[in-house]
């Protein structure tokens, strides 16, 4: 949405699909009150299952919408939403690692790809999350799918026709605009 629309029409559609994956996640955190998920030995395993099908589902429903022919965005906003409503410290120490690779690279899928690849290294670092296996297997087969959504991506890389995405302009550009 940035490079086709540019900043203003992205920032909104960012917050929502932002929002649409946290609101998943959210209101299925609502039922650690339920003592039939949680009252059992296996019960932080079930909620983690349940809000990881509450994820699969945002994101699909992101990418495959039924009102716009199946055909929607790369589902990382949503994904970012779901796992911020779900373990908010990995979702930043992966916003951290898209941020650096964005600022040295100034490509926004490799930014994403990379900060997909750190998921699951976070989530079996991270004390909260290394004991789910429900969520250990969704990291790892996050990480995967984002590298497959991606692939015209990396082929634009490899061919050097990848767009770069400016959070400020470099200085040499803002030089020769002022000659």
């Amino acid at each position: 949405m940035l490079r086709v629309l540019g900043k203003r029409a992205a920032a909104p559609v960012f917050v929502l699909d932002f929002l649409k994956g946290f609101v998943a996640v959210s209101l299925i955190s609502l039922l650690k009150h339920d003592s039939l998920i949680t009252g059992s030995e296996k019960g932080l395993f079930w909620l983690d299952l349940i809000k990881i099908f509450a994820v699969i589902a945002a994101v699909l429903g992101h990418v495959f919408p039924i009102f716009a022919g199946f055909r929607g965005g790369k589902g990382v906003a949503t994904l970012i939403g779901s796992v911020t409503g779900m373990y908010p410290m990995i979702a930043l120490l992966c916003f951290g690692v898209w941020f650096i690779v964005l600022m040295i690279s100034h490509y926004v899928s490799l930014s994403s790809m990379m900060g997909g690849c750190f998921f699951p290294i976070f989530t079996l670092i991270f004390p909260k999350t290394n004991q789910s296996v429900p969520f250990i297997v969704f990291s790892f087969f996050i990480a995967i799918m984002l590298i497959i959504t991606h692939r015209k991506n990396i082929k634009r890389l490899r061919e050097g026709t990848e767009s770069k995405i400016y959070i400020w302009k470099p200085k040499q550009q803002r030089d020769t605009e002022h000659k």
